[in-house]
């Protein structure tokens, strides 16, 4: 009986966390974790983390930013543009030599 209850156990989280990876986007940002509701079901981009994401990058992951809009974290694209135009800018002053590492 032991082995039943574990494996019915097992197949219920199993389930659990399918459902979740199918719903949601766990969003990893400059200020911590999201979670916010998927557009359309799927398995794409259960986990996205989009600290360093560029222009191109959010073209190539729209419906996760139509995610963040719809649930009104459109403060995330943002602060992820900004935080990635501030290394590349700290990152050309360095090579210039105008700011120190």
């Amino acid at each position: 009986m032991p082995r039943i209850h574990s494996f019915f156990m097992g197949a219920i989280v199993g389930a659990g966390i399918l459902y979740c990876a199918m719903t949601f986007h766990v969003v990893h940002a400059d200020d911590g974790i999201h979670v916010v509701p998927k557009v359309s079901n799927g398995l794409r981009d259960a986990y996205i983390d989009i600290r360093d994401f560029n222009t191109a990058q959010w073209n190539q992951h729209k419906h996760v930013a139509l995610a963040l809009i719809n649930a009104d974290k459109e403060e995330l694209l943002r602060d992820s543009a900004m935080s990635n135009l501030r290394r590349t800018a700290e990152s050309a002053l360095e090579s210039l030599g105008l700011k120190q590492p």
